[in-house]
């Protein structure tokens, strides 16, 4: 009986796809207008967080108070 080397490769590990990246080294890029509704929410006691979706009733309050007059 011959003995045929295992095709088995589960002490390796497995093989990264090309299309995933690491993303441990970008840097996020916010929008000034994001930027300016977080320090705002800030100062005014609100916590937000430093990347995501800002809530809708926090943009409402900061549009209400910080909005150029029409």
């Amino acid at each position: 009986m011959d003995h045929q080397p295992s095709s088995d490769t589960s002490d390796q590990p497995p093989a990264q796809s090309p299309d995933r990246t690491d993303t441990s080294a970008v840097t996020i890029h916010q929008d000034p207008a994001s930027q300016a509704i977080r320090r705002w929410a800030r100062a005014n006691g609100y916590l937000v967080n430093d990347r995501g979706r800002i809530p809708a009733s926090i943009r409402q309050e900061y549009e209400q108070e910080c909005a150029p007059p029409r």
